[in-house]
């Protein structure tokens, strides 16, 4: 079995039953930005009734390259690791842990199972973040079960690897790699989008 290290997203795709909740990885990231290149400060704090309902996220995750993947699946914020005053949507923007959890899976993804190790650390509220999780913290795997021969453990600190994410004042968003790469040399690419809903 080929084994690599990577730093970047971490997806692991394994046949042999999902994952559990991984630990958050806080990582360094550009201030946020709008459109106009400044940070969103839309988003006011939660109220006590939307403090009080908690949310639940629905992703989709394609990813590309030597490993492919697509699929959807969801989580309750409870099982992130969010805070018990901030497992509604309204909350999981606000984030006072000053780190943004890009939503994993739990369960199987298309037969395999896949996490997502990512975090934005420097988490200012909605807005986009360039380079979010563009370091040696943040990787992807990829195996279909534990003989996988073509698993695929990327970093996000290869030349020419990229980073970018966005949080919407929702709870909505989206995480995307570029070229992240194994100690094999094979590339993958990808994405996460999820939606936030009470």
């Amino acid at each position: 079995m080929r084994k690599g290290l990577l730093a970047g997203v971490l997806i692991a795709v394994a046949a042999c039953g999902g994952g559990g909740t991984k630990a958050p990885v806080t990582t360094s990231a550009a201030p946020p930005t709008t459109n106009a290149g400044t940070r969103s400060t839309s988003a006011g704090p939660a109220s006590s009734a939307q403090a009080s309902k908690k949310g639940t996220v629905s992703a989709q995750i394609a990813v590309t390259g030597a490993r492919p993947v697509t699929g959807s699946y969801s989580r309750q914020l409870s099982d992130l690791y969010t805070p018990t005053g901030e497992q509604s949507c309204a909350g999981y923007v606000t984030n006072s842990r000053n780190t943004f959890d890009v939503p994993d899976p739990k369960v199987e993804v298309s037969g395999m199972e896949v996490t997502v190790q990512a975090g934005i650390g420097g988490y200012k509220g909605p807005g986009k973040y360039p380079g979010a999780a563009n370091d040696e913290s943040t990787y992807v795997s990829v195996t279909k079960d534990q003989g996988d021969e073509m698993a695929v453990f990327a970093f996000s600190t290869k030349a020419g690897s990229t980073t970018d994410a966005e949080v919407k004042t929702d709870g909505s968003g989206t995480f995307t790699f570029t070229k992240f790469e194994n100690a094999n040399g094979d590339f993958i690419s990808g994405s996460v989008t999820w939606t936030c809903s009470a």
